[in-house]
């Protein structure tokens, strides 16, 4: 199996990376859609602000590729904000594959950011999170986040609450880092690994 990483810069030494190379795959990071397109699988991962990604990737022809992709896809952290349609402060266009604009925890008056380990809140059954509960938690780093919609198919709570994982046909998000939450981050990455096995 393959799994290709779009992220900008790419970083095929990442701790994602080497994460799923621990998962038993190959991981391939790459802006170039011909080169993920050989992949089974896609995350998208942003380290930085997702409006500075898009631009990116729209500049990089991307944009309508991912749109348009029949694979599998996993949003981590801003990977997952770049799948809705925008941010509440700013004109930027994101991917608009899962309904919902993020906002920024100073907007509600709230504590500027959200750094620490949280348990989920499961809303609904999905093969995402299958096995994982209550007493598991994950890693948070983020200013801002995507309220509690439609397609959330987890939330967590800081100062209010915010969506953790979103679902939508074969686009799902995650706000918290896998690589990062130890034993249940590598839990979740398995499970959309055998996603990725069991598409059609």
């Amino acid at each position: 199996m393959i799994i290709g990483i779009l992220t900008y810069p790419p970083n095929s030494t990442s701790p994602l990376c080497e994460l799923l190379r621990q998962h038993g795959v190959d991981c391939i990071s790459s802006t170039d859609p011909e080169v993920l397109s050989r992949a089974d699988g896609l995350v998208i991962s942003s380290p930085g602000p997702a409006s500075t990604s898009m631009n990116a990737f729209d500049a990089l022809s991307c944009t309508q590729w991912i749109r348009e992709i029949k694979k599998p896809v996993l949003g981590i952290n801003h990977g997952m904000h770049l799948l809705t349609e925008g941010h509440d402060e700013d004109q930027h266009h994101y991917l608009g594959v899962v309904p919902g604009r993020v906002q920024s925890f100073h907007q509600h008056k709230c504590t500027a950011s959200n750094m620490g380990w949280h348990a989920l809140d499961t809303l609904q059954e999905h093969p995402l999170l299958q096995g994982i509960g209550p007493d598991q938690r994950f890693y948070f780093v983020h200013q801002d986040f995507l309220p509690p919609l439609e397609y959330a198919i987890a939330t967590a709570t800081c100062d209010n609450t915010f969506t953790a994982v979103v679902a939508k046909n074969h686009f799902m998000g995650v706000q918290f880092s896998p690589e990062k939450s130890g034993r249940a981050g590598s839990m979740l990455l398995q499970n959309f690994l055998t996603i990725v096995e069991k598409q059609d």
